[in-house]
């Protein structure tokens, strides 16, 4: 029943928390850039990303 304490529970929790940031947000990007890439050429809005 080791496996199953609440350490390391909360340990893959947030592991899993921070694998699904990083996908999301690399998703994220792709696909704001696969849809500039096809609005280019076709017309239709720009979609940015800005750090403000």
């Amino acid at each position: 029943m080791e496996f199953f304490s609440f350490s390391k529970m909360t340990s893959y929790g947030t592991i899993v928390a921070v694998v699904n940031v990083v996908i999301i947000t690399a998703l994220g990007t792709l696909g704001a850039f696969l849809y500039n890439l096809v609005a280019a050429p076709l017309g239709g809005l720009k979609m940015t990303f800005t750090d403000e």
